[in-house]
């Protein structure tokens, strides 16, 4: 009687595991993959010897080491320039990085101001390529960029070059520029 009930046991379990799974699709894939490392309310610092970090805080971070990603939520940015004052701040709800070569996906609320430029950008999703300094919008996503004289610009298709200070909109949709 006792090896009926264990047996029934680990039959009820088996079961209930195999039926869990969702149909069609493999284990594997059911799992989501786990970071290496989980940290909240955290501090994260980005950059390469040549060039001034940028200082990240994140309410959450999720390092995964094998695919060199780093998942942040509820971030505020900044970076400092040559004499240590701050030149670049902004904020996102969520980052996608590239521990590798610092490509940054952002994403919801997004706002970026460059005070050596005088001008904030906001968008809902923007992607920073790294080695080119290249900030751009897809070409559907509307992005918004205003100057501390006033002047305003909204447009899909936004590329930025912070490098060079070119800034480019594939369609403007208004803008008020005065003087």
């Amino acid at each position: 009687m006792f090896n009926r009930g264990i047996l029934g046991m680990v039959l009820a379990i088996t079961l209930l595991v195999s039926c869990s799974a969702e149909q069609g699709v493999p284990k594997n894939e059911q799992m989501k993959e786990q970071p290496d490392i989980q940290l909240s309310n955290a501090t994260y610092t980005i950059g390469r010897d040549t060039e001034n970090p940028i200082t990240i805080q994140a309410s959450s971070i999720s390092l995964y080491l094998k695919t060199n990603k780093a998942l942040l939520e509820d971030i505020t940015f900044e970076q400092q320039d040559q004499q240590d004052q701050v030149d670049l701040t902004g904020s996102a709800q969520k980052a996608t990085v590239d521990t590798e070569n610092y490509d940054v996906q952002l994403q919801g609320s997004i706002k970026i101001s460059k005070k050596t430029e005088n001008f904030t950008i906001e968008a809902e999703n923007l992607s920073w390529t790294n080695d080119s300094q290249l900030l751009q919008s897809d070409e559907q996503s509307p992005v918004y960029v205003s100057f501390n004289d006033g002047d305003t610009i909204s447009g899909t298709g936004f590329s930025g070059n912070l490098k060079e200070g070119i800034y480019e909109f594939s369609s403007i949709e208004k803008g008020v520029l005065g003087k």
